[in-house]
């Protein structure tokens, strides 16, 4: 096999970022001017001019046909913009007056430049989770951050829906806002639970051990990738068209070894034309499941799950899996204090690791007895609430730092 520095084309965006000075001048925020590392060192494009911040329809949306926007109507005829707290608790009552809180812009009277931070959206593109998904965009909005960071998994668990991404892409780069798209292709999580879970994701029916040996044969695994990455071109296209910096994790909490790890990259990098920039992380889960390992490949970001202070620097940092709490006191099975997350973000904020945050409710999931539980429940059948008035006055404190 071929060096991983041949296979993989990534970046190492946020060490870019670092040795730019970025986070101190707005101007070096963009990666399209910076050439490729990896699969003969490729220029990256020069990053066409920033498209108004009208929201547009699909019609005129790059590349994107009606079968690639998953049937969806282009036609988003929204009325009403909420503030924080005026927005209903009531998970259906966006949905029944057809109104968004991404009506209209929101402008700040001036966008606080940080390191990177964000709201998990893994569940977004799910159709039961429209609404809340455009609450939570809002709130990047509101935090009145430069740089915020929305991560989407695109392999089907929670379904797919190109039309929501560009709705998101839309409002997170209004404004001079500078929007970092996190994308994980395929369920690492799900997997491992392959001979019980309910999620429809791709390869999530199959064992750890079948995947990491049948990636490298199987022409028909190998198709499913490619087609997967095939799929969300458009998506990343239009967030590049839109100055976005883009980054691809080819599992959520990934069940690899090194050489699957690097195989999977490999036929992920080998579907992204060199006119989209991006970088490429591993997102490693070594104790998750035997034969897992959490080796880096030279020149890939790291992503780790965690409460803590990241032993990495350059890369991403979320508390997916440990729910956050507005009233626990100390910290339970895998729920703590939202101020205990304070700690994980100061410390990404020195190490220059994008933060993002993540909920159970959200996702769907129930925090019960101190613990997160409804993994088994069908994402077609969980209730995505939206945050409540509380709730969002903690989570837009959390992001602007306070």
């Amino acid at each position: 096999m071929a060096s991983m520095s041949r296979l993989v084309r990534t970046i190492g965006f946020l060490a870019l970022l670092a040795s730019s000075g970025c986070f101190e001048s707005e101007v070096q925020l963009g990666i399209a001017d910076k050439s490729r590392s990896f699969a003969g060192g490729r220029a990256s494009p020069t990053p066409s001019p920033k498209p108004s911040a009208t929201p547009v329809t699909s019609s005129s949306r790059t590349g994107l046909s009606s079968a690639e926007t998953n049937g969806e109507s282009s036609a988003f005829q929204f009325d009403g913009t909420p503030s924080v707290d005026a927005l209903s608790s009531n998970p259906n009552s966006v949905a029944s007056s057809g109104s968004s809180p991404l009506a209209t812009p929101y402008q700040c009277a001036e966008l606080a430049t940080t390191v990177p931070r964000g709201i998990s959206c893994i569940h977004c593109m799910h159709e039961r989770a429209q609404k809340q998904s455009d609450v939570l965009v809002r709130l990047l909005q509101q935090s009145c951050l430069k740089n915020v960071a929305l991560d989407y998994l695109v392999d089907n668990s929670f379904g797919f829906s190109a039309e929501t991404a560009l709705r998101h892409i839309d409002a997170l780069t209004a404004d001079g806002r500078k929007l970092f798209l996190h994308i994980y292709l395929l369920n690492g999580p799900s997997q491992r639970r392959f001979q019980s879970t309910t999620v429809s994701g791709a390869f999530t029916k199959m064992s750890p051990e079948a995947f990491r040996t049948r990636i490298f044969e199987d022409a028909a695994i190998q198709n499913k990738v490619r087609a997967l990455v095939k799929r969300v071109l458009p998506v990343l296209r239009y967030a590049a068209e839109h100055d976005a910096v883009i980054s691809l994790v080819p599992m959520l909490e990934d069940n690899l070894d090194q050489s699957s790890f690097e195989k999977l990259a490999e036929i992920v990098a080998s579907e992204i034309p060199a006119t989209i920039p991006f970088s490429l992380g591993r997102n490693p889960c070594p104790s998750c499941y035997k034969g897992n390992d959490s080796f880096i490949p030279p020149g890939v970001f790291t992503e780790r799950h965690l409460v803590g202070r990241a032993r990495y620097r350059d890369g991403v940092v979320s508390n997916d899996g440990v729910d956050f709490s507005l009233t626990a006191k100390k910290k339970a099975s895998n729920i703590v204090p939202l101020t205990q997350l304070k700690i994980a973000r100061e410390d990404s904020t020195q190490k220059n690791n994008i933060f993002i945050l993540w909920s159970a409710k959200h996702q769907g999931l129930k925090a019960k007895n101190g613990s997160v539980t409804g993994t088994s429940t069908s994402p077609a059948k969980r209730d995505y609430g939206v945050p409540t008035a509380s709730e969002r006055r903690a989570i837009l404190a959390f992001l602007k730092g306070e």
